[in-house]
């Protein structure tokens, strides 16, 4: 789970560099700041609180798994608010995006719908994925340049 966070951050770091390299749009910048913190945060802690209930033992089994889903349901809980609020604002400036940009847009704002109400988070997990997808097909294609001959 720390490699994929380590990767999560990667993809939200070349992001923002995308968005302010080739649209010139530095509204996220905070969004993607705060999503970036809040995936040190659930993944850091999520590994701190398991490390610590392993080396303490089974005699707090009970208040490990308590301690633990209420720790994975705030993290979710915001997850979604920031996913909501990255794809309103995406939406918002539309006009500036292209199809993959608006596709992981519209896709990110359903998935953080998904998981602000923590009981839809599983369908946040199915449209997670497609939401990175339609990223990789904005990052891959290729920028579109004026060219001076």
């Amino acid at each position: 789970m720390l490699i994929f966070g380590a990767v999560t951050i990667y993809v939200l770091i070349e992001l923002k560099r995308m968005l302010y390299e080739r649209y010139s749009y530095r509204g996220l910048d905070v969004i993607i700041a705060l999503a970036i913190a809040w995936t040190v945060l659930n993944y850091g802690g999520s590994f701190a609180l398991q490390s610590f209930f392993t080396i303490v033992g089974s005699t707090t089994s009970v208040s490990a798994e308590v301690v633990t889903t209420v720790f994975w349901v705030i993290c979710i809980g915001v997850f979604g608010i920031i996913d909501t609020i990255l794809g309103i604002m995406l939406l918002m400036q539309g006009r500036r995006f292209g199809v993959p940009l608006l596709a992981f847009a519209a896709f990110s704002l359903a998935t953080g719908l998904c998981e602000v109400t923590v009981i839809l988070s599983f369908f946040g997990l199915l449209l997670f994925p497609v939401a990175y997808i339609a990223l990789g097909v904005a990052f891959l294609r290729p920028e579109k340049r004026l060219e001076f001959v």
